[in-house]
Formats: C-alpha cells, structure tokens, sequence
C-alpha cells in the first residue's frame, strides 16, 4: 500500500502504487483540503503557494504525486521541483499553469532525480520576461504530454543533466524567443520523442 497525502490532512493507506497530494488552492490558514473547483483562480489566492507547499511534503514520500485537476492556476510565485516528485495534471489541454508577472521561469526542476512533469500546459501569459519551464542538474526526469505558450523562451536546459526525456511536448502558442534553448549545459543528454517546437528565433 502507498501513502496518500492530503493537504491539512494526516496520512491514509490505499492499495495504489504512488503517493498523491490534492492541492487546496484556496487554502486558509490552518484550513483542511478541498477538491479544487474547475475555474480559474486569482493570484490574491495563492494556488503557487499551495502548489509549492504540496511539492515539498510529495518529496517527503518520494516520487509522491501532486495531482491538479482540470483548471486554470494563476501563480505569480515560480514554482520549483527539486526532489523526486510528479506534477501531473487532468490532461494537458484541461489544467493550465498560467504565469502572471513572473520573471523567470514559471516551472523548474533544479537539481532532482526521477522527477515528472505531465499531462499539463505551461502558458507565460504573455510575459516578455517570463520562460515556462527549466532543467537546471535535472537527471532521470520526465516531461511528458505538455503544452508550452504565450512566453519569452520554452524549455531552457542549464547545468549538467542526464538521462532526462521530453516526450511529446507541443509548442502550439506564441512565444518570442525560442521554443528550445540550450544554455551552458555540460555533459547535458536529453531524449526528444515526438516534440514540436517553435518560436521567434526557432530553437
């Protein structure tokens, strides 16, 4: 049996192979979790927090899971995985991580093993100082059935990294640098399987 966590909740066992987190979005001080609303959120309420929160007790319970269902997160806080977990959304036409203001990148993987990324979209909101998602000394990660939009830069690889693979990740909104940028990467190996990527400047 695995661990399920919940936020504001204590540990359940369920006969399921991973572990889940279902992120509260709203999250009150010192409120329990709910089941997130198919709507759209506004910054005032946090969903980055929430969403970074859940990360860090998912690396707890390794490879655990944070789950977001079908919805649309505005976060103006960058969100940051940096231990063995999976993000994974609804699908990736359903739930929406949409940057607001953000100058950075909107999603990263900074210095893990064994992390995921799936079944989501990254939109940067048309934000000219705003890339969407960075391996920085990821290795034996995953990015898989993920959409890229409306940013400065796509996917920008930094560090030393190995192993990692994109599968079918679509570039399909504007962006107006490059849809894939290699940056003082050492010794970096990365499998693309069935990506198409654009932008301004192409790669």
């Amino acid at each position: 049996a695995a661990l399920f966590y919940y936020a504001g909740h204590g540990i359940q066992v369920k006969n399921q192979n991973y572990s889940t987190i279902q992120v509260d979005a709203t999250r009150p001080s010192g409120g329990s979790a709910t089941t997130i609303p198919q709507q759209a959120f506004t910054v005032s309420t946090s969903p980055g927090t929430a969403i970074n929160d859940a990360i860090q007790v998912a690396k707890q319970a390794l490879q655990g899971m944070v789950f977001l269902p079908r919805g649309t997160y505005l976060t103006s806080s960058p969100l940051v995985i940096d231990g063995p977990v999976r993000l994974v959304g609804e699908s990736c036409y359903g739930t929406v991580l949409k940057g607001i203001g953000i100058t950075g990148y909107v999603l990263s993987l900074v210095g893990v093993n064994f992390a995921e990324v799936s079944n989501l979209t990254l939109h940067g909101n048309d934000g000219t100082t705003t890339d969407l998602l960075q391996f920085n000394n990821a290795a034996q990660s995953v990015v898989r059935d993920v959409l890229i939009q409306n940013a400065r830069n796509g996917i920008v690889l930094t560090g030393t990294s190995w192993s990692n693979l994109c599968e079918r990740v679509i570039h399909n909104g504007h962006l107006t640098g490059t849809g894939l940028t290699f940056s003082s990467c050492h010794g970096a190996q990365y499998t693309f399987t069935g990506c198409t990527f654009g932008g301004s400047y192409g790669f």
